[in-house]
């Protein structure tokens, strides 16, 4: 994740002038990104972003390399629009925000009547703009995934996890970031398949957990429709406030207050060899012993696959065999 981050930060610096013009501030069209939110039917939290219309294209499966040069160049460099006022619908309530200086605007409520509480299930929710005036009744639309009483989740890694990023060679590395768009993604081989099975035997929430930057959060959300993973929130590194290179840090952090949110909730988690999931899954069951069902890992080509890494956790080769191996975990 680093080196792919830095070799794409090296090309959107050295390049993006000429491959994605920046409009003048007051003339762009603002793009508003939902975050999907989690919470009870009388706490949630929920974020998002206002940015600039780049005007990055549709996902193709046709769409040609220097296409999605472009677009996931544009992507990177977004311009924020900070200060901008939003208004949040969700069930019958409406809320406003204001975005801080990375564009990201944060709804947290807690206590709301039970005239007021929403229902367990996804719900919809809607964010306007009110101001600037050049991104007034700009739009975006999102969830909510609202639980309630003891139930299972799963929460998964993205890179090397369910889709080939190859984090441990950086030549395709920098392909499969910058060379391809959602549609083009090179699948985990039975992934998608596993975690609807996970479904089916009664995991009712999904989280997806990656150090990737939220400037792919479009990305990496459409490409987990496209493959038929169960829906969920997809929690991303704001290189604002997350450190570059603390992924343990991050990730543990992420998983506490995940935990934290949702405290009768058990877990399994789902991550890869490529970098330091097993380490920061290890260290969550040992804080959470009873919360964490089981773990499992995917090897990936050239990491570090010393066996001690594993101790206590189902291990996939590569590609994920048709046995149920995360609804195992489920009781």
């Amino acid at each position: 994740m680093r080196r792919w981050l830095s070799i794409a930060k090296g090309l959107v610096l050295g390049g993006v002038a000429v491959l994605a013009p920046r409009a003048f501030a007051g003339e762009a069209r603002a793009l508003v990104v939902v975050y999907d939110g989690w919470g009870g039917p009388t706490a949630f939290s929920l974020s998002g972003r206002v940015l600039e219309d780049q005007g990055v294209r549709a996902p193709s499966a046709t769409a040609s390399e220097a296409d999605n040069v472009v677009d996931n160049l544009k992507a990177l460099e977004s311009d924020e629009v900070r200060d901008a006022e939003v208004r949040i619908t969700a069930g019958a309530s409406s809320y406003t925000a204001t975005t801080d200086a990375d564009g990201v605007f944060t709804l947290q409520v807690k206590g709301l009547p039970a005239a007021a509480a929403l229902p367990v299930g996804e719900v919809p929710v809607s964010v306007v703009v009110l101001k600037p005036k050049h991104a007034a009744t700009a739009r975006g639309i999102g969830r909510l995934f609202i639980h309630d009483g003891p139930l299972v989740g799963v929460v998964s890694d993205v890179d090397d996890t369910v889709v080939k990023t190859h984090v441990t060679d950086a030549s395709k590395l920098v392909g499969a970031v910058l060379l391809k768009n959602s549609r083009q993604l090179d699948a985990v081989v039975g992934a998608a398949a596993a975690y609807r099975k996970a479904r089916e035997r009664g995991a009712r929430a999904f989280f997806y957990l990656s150090g990737s930057p939220q400037n792919f959060y479009l990305r990496i959300q459409d490409y987990l429709a496209t493959q038929g993973f169960p829906a969920g929130p997809l929690l991303l590194k704001n290189f604002g406030d997350d450190a570059l290179t603390k992924q343990e840090g991050y990730k543990l952090a992420r998983l506490e207050a995940l935990l934290a949110s949702l405290p009768a909730m058990r877990v399994v988690l789902v991550g890869d060899s490529g970098e330091r999931d097993p380490e920061i899954y290890a260290e969550a069951r040992k804080r959470h012993p009873e919360r964490v069902l089981g773990i499992v890992i995917r090897k990936t080509p050239g990491s570090d696959v010393t066996a001690a890494r594993f101790a206590g956790m189902r291990v996939v080769d590569d590609v994920y065999p048709d046995d149920g191996v995360l609804a195992a975990f489920l009781p």
